[in-house]
């Protein structure tokens, strides 16, 4: 991988886009990232990572 535009976005579980956590130019490597969900509703939501052409989906749980 070389550095590429990196996107971070939070979807809702009807795939709609709730939160964009990351949107820039980023270099390879290992990130550590915390999300506050303090304005998500419980239920289930997915995160979508995208790196260049690498992509990864996710999906975690918020419990109140």
């Amino acid at each position: 991988f070389n550095t590429n535009f990196t996107t971070l976005e939070i979807f809702n579980s009807n795939g709609i886009l709730v939160k964009s956590e990351i949107s820039k130019l980023l270099n390879p490597g290992t990130y550590i990232l915390s999300i506050n969900t303090s304005g998500l509703s419980q239920g289930k939501y997915y995160i979508r990572v995208k790196h260049g052409l690498y992509y990864k989906n996710v999906s975690f749980q918020v419990v109140k």
